[in-house]
């Protein structure tokens, strides 16, 4: 119970406001006997029932403010640099309810934490020209990471592909090369891979056909 309602309290404000108005609107016109059955009767008091309705309505101008305000505000613009903070060389600031966190630095330098999974793109053949590229944040966290491992890494990461996400498809990479494509917006999540203390996932975030080359 207090589990939920921790979780309940990370919701953004609207939605606290609707379920608590829900709950003052419903609250007095209901009964519990002690055989938990439910009774429904004229309210005993309409205080709460205002309350609840003036939460409600909150809610639901809070909704439809920040569902409508990109329209007509600052398309564009970018970030509102006052709304973002700094401290020990992060930035951060929250866009529609999810904090958006920058911190300086190379992602293999990154602190590895077994419970978190360091999300890496790379395109639709999970194959290893994403892997063998240092310059790629692919390439720089898995030799650094899977030092003295890379071509397992890959032999790993191709097995997993045919496992998770189907047998993919035959496309034509280049003019001089075919390869099995699994598709863009695919994920594999690899835990403890090779044995080592993280979490790596991969997303395809780009395609490479002959004739039309690499696209985000």
């Amino acid at each position: 119970m207090w589990q939920a309602l921790r979780e309940a309290l990370k919701q953004p404000y609207r939605v606290i406001a609707l379920l608590l108005g829900v709950i003052l609107v419903a609250g007095p016109s209901i009964t519990i006997d002690k055989n938990y059955a439910w009774n429904t009767h004229e309210p005993t008091t309409f205080w709460p029932v205002l309350v609840g309705v003036a939460l409600v309505v909150l809610s639901a101008v809070a909704f439809f403010y920040e569902t409508l305000r990109p329209q007509y505000e600052n398309i564009g613009a970018g970030v509102d640099l006052s709304r973002v903070k700094q401290s020990k060389g992060a930035f951060w600031t929250v866009v529609a309810g999810c904090e958006i966190r920058v911190v300086y630095g190379c992602l293999e330098d990154y602190t590895k934490d077994p419970h978190t999974a360091v999300v890496l793109p790379c395109n639709e053949y999970f194959d290893d020209k994403c892997v063998d590229d240092t310059k790629s944040a692919l390439g720089a966290y898995v030799n650094y990471t899977f030092q003295g491992q890379v071509p397992q890494f890959v032999s790993l990461m191709t097995d997993e592909c045919r496992k998770r996400l189907g047998p993919g498809s035959q496309k034509q990479k280049t003019e001089d090369e075919t390869a099995i494509s699994y598709g863009a917006a695919r994920c594999l999540v690899l835990t403890r891979p090779l044995g080592r203390n993280v979490t790596v996932a991969m997303l395809s975030t780009t395609t490479q056909r002959a004739g039309q080359g690499l696209h985000s």
